[in-house]
């Protein structure tokens, strides 16, 4: 039987065990979700080899490209849907979840066809080593045909989180995640069909998650259930989820077409160069795996508080929000920089390839804590309802700078390894000025107007 939902509370009760509750859910998501990629990078790095690590891991990169994308519009979304929940508003809410469902289905499935197409010019165009661009090519393919399931969880998942159940989602994904282990182990290790058994295995179990997270919106006994006869395109709806969700998910899309620069900048060393980057990137994943849970906690708090005008509470949540997000950062950097060599071995054994990873890893490690302030800010702007401001800070003083930076200022550096990657410490702190500036001048609207 399915289980009833249990209505969330949000709105009221003690804040920072409330987004400590809310927050442990989303990051057990979130690292069940990365181990997709991450277990298919540690198995061919372990039993096929680095250049298999590299093809899988340097593909990656492209469908982080679209599934960000996607990943943001349903952020953007979640704003959306919480204010709507948060104000028992049935008619709106409803015509929200229906119309952003049926955009995961048509967008989903043209991109899947579409991406058959582009795999190889892509990986031409981020300058994918000659030696390993077959085998990158295979898997690109193989996933891209499964977008349309990458869709229809990450799309129904935030339209559960927005809610307050962030539990269900986390479970889909434990047991998906355990199935794609299984499958990995089967098609690498028994069937011996590296790459392609990978990507298979990643792109079955999606599958199984997004019809897990179907179901739970089919079944609901709530006013966010989906009925799909009721599925179709509500004008007025779209255009708010487009005010708001597109800002958001063209953010995380120029995130990462700045990083397929720098992507493309490191590939042109050589495949132990981006062998290297694909275990520092999965390592890197884990803060930002963390900031993003503590990020979404409070986007979904402000905006259900907000659509209740409870604007105190809005408050309290980002103050909360970032001590919680900086103290656990702070201790996870000390361990990243110190045992550095260490993690870069888990994924590769070659001495060469733990050696560029540890030197890109202790550069970044210092400094990501000036991250807490970009995601928590920018995730409670959003939540009010403003996803113009946001999305123009984060172009401006990261994605634009990092180009700038990779054609300028690397070169001027001598274009190692240390001075690419400097780029991410260097618009981190730029972003974070810039958005503690401009909150301390968007949160007075919040004053005067409701006490905790």
């Amino acid at each position: 039987m399915e289980e009833k939902t249990v209505r969330n509370r949000i709105t009221e009760g003690n804040i920072p065990s409330q987004l400590l509750a809310y927050f442990f859910p989303l990051l057990v998501g979130s690292v069940f979700q990365t181990l997709y990629n991450t277990v298919d990078s540690i198995i061919v790095g372990r039993f096929v080899g680095a250049n298999a690590l590299a093809a899988v891991g340097g593909s990656g990169i492209v469908i982080g490209l679209l599934i960000g994308f996607f990943m943001g519009v349903g952020g953007g979304d979640t704003v959306i849907i919480s204010q709507y929940y948060g104000a028992q508003n049935e008619e709106k809410l409803s015509k929200a979840v229906h119309t952003l469902i049926t955009m995961a289905l048509i967008l989903g499935t043209v991109m899947s066809v579409l991406g058959q197409f582009a795999a190889r010019p892509v990986l031409k165009l981020i300058r994918m080593d000659p030696e390993i661009l077959d085998q990158s090519e295979l898997y690109l393919k193989i996933i891209f045909g499964s977008l349309l399931f990458f869709t229809v969880y990450n799309l129904g998942g935030a339209i559960l989180r927005a809610i307050g159940d962030s539990k269900r989602p986390r479970n889909y994904l434990i047991l998906t995640c355990i199935l794609n282990i299984f499958l990995d182990l089967l098609f690498v290790l028994v069937l011996r069909m590296s790459v392609a058994g990978v990507a298979i295995a990643t792109a079955a179990s999606v599958a199984v998650s997004s019809i897990l997270v179907g179901r739970a919106l089919l079944e609901a006994d709530d006013i966010y259930r989906v009925d799909i006869h009721k599925l179709g395109v509500d004008l007025p709806v779209l255009k708010e989820i487009i005010r708001i969700g597109l800002p958001a998910g063209g953010t995380s899309m120029a995130y990462t077409l700045s990083n397929m620069i720098i992507q493309a900048a490191v590939n042109s060393f050589g495949a132990a160069f981006t062998a290297a980057w694909v275990a520092f990137g999965k390592i890197d994943n884990v803060i930002f795996m963390i900031q993003g849970a503590f990020g979404m906690s409070v986007t979904t708090f402000v905006g259900q508080n907000y659509g209740a005008a409870k604007y105190g509470r809005v408050k309290e949540s980002v103050r909360t929000g970032i001590l919680m997000s900086i103290s656990v950062t702070l201790v996870l950097s000390v361990l990243m920089y110190f045992f550095s060599p260490i993690m870069i071995s888990w994924f590769a054994e070659e001495a060469d390839v733990i050696a560029i990873g540890t030197s890109v890893l202790r550069v970044c490690a210092p400094f990501y804590f000036m991250y807490a302030f970009i995601e928590i800010l920018s995730g409670a702007i959003r939540g009010s309802g403003e996803g113009f401001a946001p999305m123009a800070i984060t172009l401006t003083t990261i994605c634009a700078m990092r180009f700038v930076w990779i054609y300028l200022v690397a070169p001027m550096l001598g274009n190692t390894i240390e001075s690419i990657t400097a780029c991410y410490p260097a618009t981190w702190i730029l972003a974070a000025i810039v958005f503690i500036i401009y909150y301390g001048r968007y949160r007075k609207r919040f004053d005067h107007r409701e006490p905790l």
